[in-house]
C-alpha cells in the first residue's frame, strides 16, 4: 500500500463509528475513527502507532467494508461556500476542524477525544458541552497543559465560523 493512499470511512464505517453496531475491537475502532478522508496513509499509521501493526488493521478495515481509497466527501473550510443546507455542512466541518486539532494536540492520546467530538450533539450548545467534557477528560487523564492548548484551539476554530 502508498504512503500516500487516502482512506475514507464507507457508510458501513460511519454506523461503526456512531453506533458500534459490528462491535469492533477499540484498537481497531481507533483506527476507523482517524480515518478522515482526508489524511494520507503515512500520517494515518503515524497517529496509531501504539496500536501494534496499524497498517494490518487498515487492511482488515479495507477488506472488511469499513473504509475505502479516496477521499471522502469534501468537508466545507471556514471561507467555504454556503447555503440554505450549509447549517449542519458547517457543524460538520467544524466537527473535522476539531478533530484534526486533537490530532495535533494529542498525537497518540488522541483517538478517545476524536470520537467524543465526532459523537457530539450538531446543535451549538451540545457540541460546546462535549468540548468542555473533553477538556476535562484530557485534564484528568492526559495532562492539564495539553487541555489548555486544545481549549485554545477549539476556541479558535469555533471563533472562525
Amino acid at each position: 500500500m502508498d504512503a500516500g493512499t487516502v482512506f475514507s470511512r464507507t457508510p458501513k464505517g460511519e454506523e461503526e463509528v456512531t453506533s458500534r453496531k459490528y462491535g469492533l475491537p477499540m484498537a481497531v475502532r481507533r483506527v476507523l475513527i482517524l480515518v478522515d478522508g482526508k489524511s494520507p496513509l503515512e500520517r494515518l499509521l503515524q497517529s496509531v502507532h501504539g496500536v501494534g501493526n496499524g497498517s494490518a488493521v487498515v487492511d482488515d478495515l479495507l477488506r472488511a467494508g469499513f473504509i475505502q481509497t479516496g477521499p471522502g466527501n469534501p468537508v466545507l473550510t471556514a471561507n467555504g461556500p454556503s447555503s440554505a443546507k450549509s447549517g449542519l455542512k458547517d457543524v460538520m466541518a467544524i466537527k473535522e476542524a476539531l478533530v484534526q486539532a486533537a490530532l495535533d494536540v494529542l498525537g497518540e492520546d488522541a483517538p478517545r477525544i476524536v470520537e467524543k467530538i465526532r459523537e457530539a450533539p450538531t446543535d451549538r450548545g451540545g457540541l460546546m458541552a462535549s468540548l468542555q467534557n473533553c477538556k476535562k477528560v484530557v485534564k484528568l487523564t492526559i495532562s492539564e497543559s495539553k487541555a489548555k492548548i486544545l481549549e485554545q484551539k477549539c476556541e479558535e476554530i469555533i471563533g472562525r465560523f
